[in-house]
């Protein structure tokens, strides 16, 4: 049963202010629709995500570069096996908070230390 099959008044009753109710009931109209409407709609959705997905990996992959030039001029080099490390890292969260904690390390070993606790 559809939620639109509803009489009015038990359409109406039902709180549209519940969040996701008003777009799962925008979503089932579509889906009521031709399929060619719905076919339209479901490109348009994975256009949305795949865009989203390419800038929060753009993202992380903006914060690995910036943490490895930071390494390299802390402490005048990155060795390749420290860059690998970093560049394994892909949850932006997880970048943050790496570069919060290498902000303290004094030495080369230490920043390696930190990034193997990643």
């Amino acid at each position: 049963m559809y939620l639109n099959n509803l009489p009015g008044d038990e359409l109406e009753a039902i709180p549209v202010e519940v969040p996701g109710l008003k777009k799962a009931l925008t979503i089932e109209e579509i889906f009521k629709k031709s399929e060619k409407e719905r076919r339209l709609y479901e490109l348009r959705e994975k256009a949305i995500r795949d865009e989203i997905s390419m800038v929060v990996g753009a993202k992380a992959e903006g914060v690995r570069e910036s943490i490895i030039r930071f390494v390299r001029k802390r402490f005048k080099s990155v060795s390749s096996e420290l860059q690998a490390k970093i560049k394994q890292i892909t949850d932006i969260e997880a970048l943050e908070r790496l570069y919060d904690e290498l902000l303290d390390a004094e030495t080369p070993e230490q920043a390696a230390e930190i990034v193997s606790r990643m």
